[in-house]
């Protein structure tokens, strides 16, 4: 959304986004599209390489530093990207990272996948159809996904290059997503992992298809985001869960 020019930078509120991959790539772009003005980001990266355990550790183990950085640069909430690695230490794990990131900085957080859950947990979804960019990845978020009481009844994962995700266009997301859906059955909702997909630029057309919610990581996180700040106006145009905007379950919500 339009941010207005002269003001304070993160005069509402400020977020610190800490990313896994060495580099960032559409979510700046994405996350300005939708929230409302006066809020502020904050990104840094923990420099990972690729997917392997050995790079995933290397980057767990600057996690806290870096919280560190963007607290003392301002940063009041923390948002922690990348399901490979929120989910690299099983279930749990991301409650643990967001638990080690507070008595870090003293401030609160998520994670994408995180978010994600509990914004399906708020819309009463207990079925889904998964897909992500990462087919090898896919057996461990599925595993993380049920430890968290939802039914995976059908998934998709893409085989692309790590490097070459982010230059696909929506339309390869828009199939991606209706293909997973698809071959689930039963499914109440598509859950989109991975910031990496396209998925904002086809949510809309995704839901009218395929008459289901579909979430998606940077919706959610957004949808987080603001409630634990208090900005819970609808938001149209990117997926019922923020034109909706429901309210986080009781045992989600932050203070």
């Amino acid at each position: 959304m339009a941010q207005r020019v002269g003001a304070e930078f993160g005069w509402r509120a400020l977020v610190g986004w800490i990313h896994s991959y060495g580099m960032l790539h559409s979510t700046p772009l994405d996350l300005y599209r939708i929230v409302p003005d006066g809020y502020g980001f904050l990104f840094t990266t923990l420099g990972k390489k690729d997917q392997s355990a050995e790079e995933t550790d290397a980057a767990l183990g600057r996690l806290l530093e870096t919280a560190q950085l963007l607290a003392a640069n301002g940063a009041e909430f923390f948002c922690i990207n990348s399901s490979p690695m929120v989910t690299h230490g099983g279930p749990g794990a991301d409650l643990r990272l967001i638990a080690s990131i507070r008595e870090a900085t003293g401030r609160p957080g998520t994670t994408t996948t995180t978010a994600a859950m509990r914004a399906m947990r708020a819309m009463g979804i207990t079925k889904i159809a998964m897909c992500s960019p990462y087919q090898a990845r896919n057996a461990k978020l599925i595993a993380f996904l049920e430890a968290n009481g939802f039914e995976v009844v059908g998934s998709y994962g893409m085989t692309e290059e790590l490097t070459h995700i982010h230059r696909l266009p929506g339309e390869v997301a828009y199939r991606v997503g209706r293909e997973a859906f698809r071959a689930a059955p039963g499914a109440q909702a598509l859950y989109m992992a991975g910031g990496r997909l396209r998925a904002i630029d086809v949510i809309e057309e995704l839901e009218t298809d395929l008459k289901v919610p579909v979430i998606a990581s940077t919706p959610a996180i957004v949808w987080e985001v603001l409630h634990y700040f208090g900005t819970t106006t609808p938001i149209d145009g990117f997926g019922r869960l923020l034109s909706e905007f429901p309210a986080l379950a009781e045992g989600d919500r932050q203070h």
